[in-house]
């Protein structure tokens, strides 16, 4: 079962503190609770939810809920009340007041967006109205005041299907977090692996690989969100935030784009490394170090024979590496209105059954996030290199970076290499200033090129 997010009596307090004194608001963090308030849910009748949205997820969801389930749909906001909707053109709202009148138990925000619906939920969970939603960007940018709120009027707010959809990956992080959790890392958007997936076959071309997502309805007609990373950025925080290394903003995490000046590989990169038995997918990483918490968004390549790799078409993938259990790995469908139906329906069934989850936000201070790791290890795909292999090397070992492998081929390479950051750069600018093409991937855990 998906699990709420529940604020505690501690968080509530130190909520309505902070909520008080108008610079500061309460940071926070997922961990696990047992022991939630179930006084005010201590009702067996039917929950009334209403829905803010009712376009491909609402309507997916008001098809989804079976009379048999306890479930009625009250009421739904829309924007344009003359458009068909699954509802009765009499529970069809336009003004939030007029959703809150219909006395709902529970809201699900539909939406999409940051200000307008976090807005809309604010107010909700302040008059006592649970919320259940899908929405990262919501919640990766707006998730303090959405908690202050909740906290005001003793509402329960529920996240779980806003990462990997149908997986229950946030529920599980929070329990595995007294673990003591080491590392996560993952494949969260499936939109980019299908992209990337495909681009795999002979054949392919990357515009052709967006045009079937979006064809498909596993992208938005503009998948800007999914092809600049932000998506997975979104996603890397509250990551961060169930496995209770804090409080982290989007801006903190580094990212490299699918596409972009700072992009991702190239078709011609797609070719090289396949030839080597090698795959790439964008991985989410968030890792505790000596240093403090480092997370990377990125296009990386992986061995064959890592679990990540082994994610196809629209499927998330995320391995959980702890001190106490070991690996856990959870793998699932990432993309279309389907699993996130079936992740929504999991929290609202959740709410009826009151059987209190493993998830409360509490207060927490910033984490201590750093740019990056001291070493890193990069696969470099140099492009229209006329010079010798010797040369190629001598420029990375003239800077410090560590070769760990390599293979050449007639005017091209694909390098493995360790180093600083410094060191690595000044690699990519001599080989750049030479005349060659550089673009450079995060390396994933025991890969190997030989």
């Amino acid at each position: 079962m998906s699990a709420p997010v529940i604020l505690s009596e501690l968080a509530r307090e130190l909520a309505s503190e902070a909520t008080s004194d108008p610079t500061s608001q309460p940071t926070l963090e997922l961990i696990p609770h047992h022991a939630a308030d179930v006084r005010r849910h201590a009702r067996t009748d039917t929950l009334r939810v209403a829905l803010l949205g009712c376009g491909n997820i609402g309507g997916a969801l008001v098809g989804a809920v079976d009379p048999s389930l306890g479930i009625e749909i009250v009421s739904a906001l829309v924007r344009d009340p003359a458009r068909v909707r699954p509802l009765p053109a009499s529970r069809v709202r336009t003004r939030i007041a007029d959703v809150l009148a219909d006395r709902p138990d529970v809201i699900v925000e539909c939406l999409g967006g940051i200000d307008d619906p976090a807005a809309m939920c604010e107010r909700a969970l302040a008059a006592g109205i649970d919320v259940v939603t899908a929405n990262k960007s919501m919640l990766a940018n707006a998730l303090p005041a959405l908690a202050a709120a909740a906290a005001r009027g003793g509402a329960v707010l529920h996240v779980d299907a806003s990462v990997c959809a149908g997986v229950p990956v946030l529920d599980a992080v929070a329990r595995l977090r007294w673990a003591r959790i080491r590392s996560i890392s993952g494949i969260v958007n499936g939109t980019c692996n299908f992209i990337l997936d495909s681009l795999a076959q002979v054949g392919a071309t990357f515009d052709g690989a967006v045009q079937e997502a979006v064809r498909r309805g596993y992208a938005e007609p503009d998948p800007s969100a999914d092809l600049s990373g932000r998506d997975s950025v979104e996603k890397a925080c509250l990551l961060a935030a169930a496995a209770g290394f804090g409080a982290v903003r989007p801006g903190q995490v580094a990212v490299q784009s699918l596409v972009g000046p700072d992009g991702g590989p190239s078709l011609a990169d797609i070719i090289a490394l396949r030839g080597l038995g090698v795959a790439v997918r964008c991985v989410v990483r968030v890792e505790w170090t000596a240093d403090g918490l480092l997370l990377r968004v990125a296009p990386t390549v992986l061995d064959a024979g890592d679990p990540l790799a082994m994610a196809r078409g629209t499927e998330n993938l995320v391995t959980v590496d702890t001190e106490l259990a070991g690996t856990v790995t959870l793998r699932g469908p990432g993309a279309g209105a389907n699993p996130t139906v079936a992740a929504l329906l999991a929290d609202l069934m959740a709410c009826r059954e009151r059987r209190a989850g493993w998830a409360t936000l509490v207060p927490l201070a910033p984490a201590h996030v750093v740019s990056a790791a001291r070493e890193e290890r990069v696969v470099a795909c140099v492009s229209e290199w006329r010079k010798s292999p010797a040369e190629l090397l001598e420029i990375a070992r003239g800077v410090g970076v560590e070769l760990r492998g390599c293979e050449f081929r007639r005017e091209s390479a694909v390098v493995d290499v360790v180093g600083s950051r410094v060191a690595l750069d000044a690699a990519m600018t001599r080989l750049r200033a030479a005349g060659a093409g550089v673009r450079a991937f995060a390396a994933g855990e025991g890969l190997g090129l030989g």
